[in-house]
C-alpha cells in the first residue's frame, strides 16, 4: 500500500480582456445552456451548425462537436463589434471518430438587423486530413469598426472530410484592435466570500480574497473561513510566476456552475501576501460514503482509497465496492505524474469538488 498526498478537482475556461489576451467568451466551451455552448450562437445565419457537448476535450472538461452533413455547416461566436486593427484567430480541431476531417476559419460581416453579407464571408485555408488535435489559426485584418460574427466552418462530407468535427480552446487576440462599441464587456466585479461566491448567480463577476489550498498543472483551490472554491485556469499571476499554496490572492473573475457547484473562471490572480495553510481533518469516505456522496454531493476535504487507472491524459480512481462512482485526479503535475503507477492502489487526501458523471 502507497500513500501520497493527492489533491482532486477539476476544471472550466479562462479569460481576461486587455491587449494580447483572449477576447472570447466561453472559449473553452465549458459553459452550456439548454445544449448551446454559450456565446457561440448567432442572432444571424452565421451560425447554422448542429453542435453537441463532448467529453473529449483538448482542455477542461467539454469541447464542441459539430454534426457532418452533406453541405457547408458553421460554429458561430455571438456577433461582436471589433475596433479597426489585426486579429488572430485559432482554434484546436480533432476528428470525433478517429476518420479524416476538414476545417476552415473565418468571419462575416454582420449589419445591425443581424443580417449577414452573404458575399462577405472571409476565410482562411482550409485544414485538411485532420484526425487528432490540431491547431488552426487564420490572421485577419479591419480596416475600421466592423461588426462580425466569427466562424468556423465544417466543410460538407466530402473525402476530405468523412466525420464530426470536435473544437476547442478558442482564442482571439490582437495588439492593436479590442472590442468595440457594442461588444460585451463584464459587468463590474463584486467582493464576496467562497460562501456568497457559491450562493450567487451564475455569470456574476466576483473578487474574492482568500488563500490558495491546493494546485493542479491547470488550475487552484481557495479556501476562506467560508468555504472552498475552485478557479480554473489560474495557477499563475500576471508575471507568469507560480501560484504556491499558502499564498493569499485577490481573484477577479466570472462564477460559471458546473457539477452543481459554482467555480471562479476567466480569473485573473493578485497576491496579497503568504499565510500558513492548516488543513481540516479530512472526512474519511469508504465505499457507502461516496455513494451518499454522489446523492448529496458537498465540497470537503477528504480521504479515499482507490486503485488508479490511467488512460491517455485521464488519471480515474476506481472504489472498490462504490457502485456510483469513480474519482478523477485531473491535471496532475508531471512530478506528480511520476510518482503514479497505473493499477496501484493509493490513500488519496485532497478536495472533492463537484460530481461530473454518474455510474
Amino acid at each position: 500500500m502507497k500513500k501520497i498526498l493527492l489533491f482532486l478537482f477539476a476544471v472550466v475556461s479562462a479569460l481576461t480582456m486587455s491587449a494580447q489576451d483572449n477576447l472570447l467568451e466561453n472559449a473553452g466551451f465549458e459553459n452550456w445552456t439548454d445544449g448551446k455552448p454559450d456565446h457561440w450562437t448567432t442572432a444571424s445565419t452565421a451560425g447554422n451548425a448542429t453542435l453537441k457537448q463532448s467529453s473529449d476535450a483538448h482542455s477542461g472538461n467539454s469541447a464542441v462537436e459539430v454534426t457532418l452533413t452533406s453541405s457547408n455547416k458553421r460554429l458561430g461566436y455571438q456577433e461582436t463589434v471589433l475596433k479597426a486593427g489585426t486579429y488572430t484567430f485559432t482554434y484546436w480541431a480533432k476528428s470525433a471518430d478517429g476518420n479524416i476531417t476538414s476545417t476552415r476559419p473565418g468571419y462575416v460581416d454582420v449589419d445591425d438587423s443581424n443580417t449577414a453579407n452573404s458575399q462577405g464571408y472571409k476565410y482562411g485555408d482550409y485544414v485538411n486530413d485532420i484526425t487528432d488535435w490540431t491547431k488552426v489559426e487564420h490572421t485577419f485584418t479591419l480596416e475600421a469598426d466592423t461588426r462580425v460574427a466569427l466562424v468556423i466552418m465544417m466543410p460538407k462530407k466530402s473525402k476530405n472530410s468523412t466525420a464530426n468535427l470536435v473544437i476547442d480552446d478558442a482564442t482571439l487576440t490582437t495588439t492593436d484592435g479590442g472590442i468595440g462599441g457594442g461588444g460585451s464587456e463584464p459587468e463590474p466585479a463584486q467582493k464576496m466570500t467562497v460562501a456568497e461566491a457559491h450562493a450567487a448567480a451564475a455569470g456574476t463577476q466576483a473578487i474574492v480574497e482568500a488563500t490558495v489550498v491546493a494546485i493542479n498543472a491547470n488550475s487552484a483551490v481557495i479556501g476562506d473561513q467560508t468555504g472552498y472554491l475552485f478557479c480554473y485556469g489560474t495557477n499563475t499571476y500576471a508575471d507568469n510566476a507560480a501560484m504556491a499554496i499558502g499564498d493569499a490572492v485577490s481573484i477577479e473573475g466570472k462564477l460559471a456552475a458546473y457539477g452543481g457547484f459554482n467555480q471562479l473562471t476567466e480569473a485573473k490572480a493578485t497576491k496579497t501576501g503568504t499565510t500558513t495553510v492548516e488543513y481540516p481533518e479530512p472526512t474519511v469516505m469508504a465505499a457507502g460514503d461516496i455513494d451518499a456522496w454522489v446523492e448529496e454531493p458537498e465540497i470537503d476535504f477528504v480521504k479515499v482509497r482507490g486503485t488508479l487507472n490511467i488512460s491517455g491524459n485521464y488519471y480515474n480512481v476506481n472504489f472498490d465496492g462504490a457502485t456510483k462512482a469513480v474519482g478523477s485526479i485531473v491535471y496532475p503535475s508531471d512530478e506528480l505524474k511520476e510518482m503514479l503507477s497505473n493499477g496501484s492502489t493509493y490513500d488519496i487526501t485532497g478536495f472533492a469538488m463537484y460530481l461530473s458523471a454518474q455510474a
